[in-house]
């Protein structure tokens, strides 16, 4: 029908453009000689949510198979998957290098869990976070979950589509025996951004900053996604005041209502949490009223 198909147009854009879209739909109905009524924009709702949940079904599978936009392949001791783009510039020799490039990167971060570092590769500033695997017992909890690299860069994929900023993810490589999973590797450009609770200590957050974190949660509720760790050091303020979420590996999103409230709770909880006490704790929660 034409309300599927404008609905099909519709989510090529992102979610707040949408908005916009859907907020002219009576133009649409008068420019057909249509009446819009409740029921009407009800049903248009639904062709959206049908259709955004299909554009956003195939964009996913994408990251996840050989297309134009993605060089995967997945053998018996290695999966990975990369922006084509990126490693035509970049040459195949980069995910053969990788473990060189850990070792020779500078360190941003050496924990037990993840070591990340920035490097320079192909004329491009980047970040590789290494997913370690501790120890024999840490293997077993893990090897049978797809890897926290693989979905941090599912996830990545997923704010971009939300229009959500990210440092943009490029690709993960998943060191495999057969289906039991090892360390993994996500690759993102370099995003250049403070981390936000450093920035918020010399000076009060701006009006479009405090904008663009109550239109984040706002999404987050929208479509039931949780971060899973948001804790200051996981937002970063660029140098134009433009906010990035990063640490993605525990972002979830949820079936129900039930199981979306509860971890968004928590998120809200996490972030509060961060500016206890500080002065601008009560602009912080006037984010989720």
């Amino acid at each position: 029908t034409s309300l599927a198909n404008l609905a099909m147009l519709v989510v090529q854009f992102k979610p707040k453009q949408q908005q916009i879209l859907l907020n002219r739909l009576e133009v649409y109905y008068q420019a057909r000689a249509w009446t819009l009524s409740v029921a009407d924009r009800n049903r248009v709702n639904e062709f959206v949510e049908k259709a955004w949940q299909k554009r956003k079904t195939n964009y996913l599978s994408k990251c996840f198979r050989s297309c134009t936009m993605t060089a995967y392949k997945k053998t018996f001791s290695q999966q990975y998957a990369f922006r084509s783009s990126f490693l035509d510039e970049a040459g195949s020799e980069f995910i053969d290098k990788i473990d060189e490039l850990v070792s020779n990167g500078q360190i941003l971060k050496a924990g037990n869990s993840a070591t990340v570092v920035q490097v320079e590769y192909a004329g491009k500033k980047l970040v590789i976070k290494r997913y370690n695997i501790k120890n024999w017992w840490h293997f077993l909890k893990r090897c049978y979950r797809p890897s926290r690299a693989a979905a941090s860069w599912r996830n990545g994929n997923l704010l971009q589509l939300l229009g959500i900023a990210t440092p943009k993810p490029l690709g993960f490589i998943e060191n495999r025996i057969g289906f039991f999973r090892k360390n993994a590797y996500l690759v993102c450009e370099r995003s250049g951004g403070q981390e936000i609770l450093t920035v918020y200590k010399y000076r009060p957050p701006t009006e479009d900053e405090l904008t663009q974190l109550k239109d984040i949660f706002k999404l987050f509720k929208q479509y039931r996604v949780s971060h899973g760790d948001l804790k200051a050091s996981n937002l970063l303020i660029k140098k134009k005041g433009k906010i990035q979420l990063i640490d993605l590996d525990a972002m979830e999103e949820h079936g129900s209502d039930k199981s979306f409230q509860r971890a968004f709770i928590k998120d809200k909880r996490r972030f509060v949490e961060n500016w206890r006490n500080s002065d601008i704790k009560t602009a912080v929660e006037s984010l989720f009223i």
